[in-house]
């Protein structure tokens, strides 16, 4: 290199093959790092009693983590992961995403928020009455009968008294 331009490096072209070597050496670091990230993101599952909100996070923050280390993950990529390990809960929301989507263009929010309402729905409802008393199907009556007929007839000769008495009373009692 000629003495007059020793002192011009960092400048110009040169300067930008600096700037680029500088980029490469970032992205060799961070190999490492995206290839672990990478397999995470391929060993990826549910956890046990996990819910859809909280998968959606994990698999949301790898996807932006990955990006962060230069990885080119698209968003269909990371809905595809998300429909192949849905519990098997849900497989008939995911039937019907991949029927109805375009799981090239719908965004990992989406399908989330999507497959969340799915989630809800499947929970079991209480069933109540009016006035907030849990309604019980005929074989729940049943036992409950069962349970307190042995009660009365070990609460004392009182109790026996009283049900032999008085059974058609009895009868209109449901608690």
């Amino acid at each position: 290199m000629p003495l007059e331009h020793a002192g011009q490096q960092g400048h110009g072209e040169a300067g930008l093959g600096c700037g680029q070597a500088s980029a490469d050496r970032r992205r060799a670091r961070a190999t490492p790092a995206r290839s672990k990230l990478r397999w995470e993101f391929g060993a990826l599952s549910f956890k046990e009693g996990e819910t859809v909100s909280d998968f959606g996070v994990r698999i949301s923050t790898l996807a932006a983590n990955l990006r962060s280390l230069g990885d080119n993950i698209q968003d269909a990529e990371v809905v595809q992961k998300l429909l192949q390990v849905v519990p098997e809960k849900l497989t008939q929301a995911v039937v019907s995403l991949e029927m109805f989507l375009d799981l090239n263009r719908v965004s990992i929010e989406e399908v989330i928020g999507r497959l969340r309402v799915f989630e809800e729905r499947l929970k079991p409802k209480e069933v109540t009455d009016s006035l907030g008393r849990l309604m019980l199907c005929e074989e729940d009556w049943e036992a409950r009968r069962k349970s307190r007929r042995g009660q009365e007839s070990s609460g004392g000769p009182w109790q026996a008294a009283w049900a032999r008495t008085r059974p058609q009373q009895r009868r209109h009692f449901v608690a």
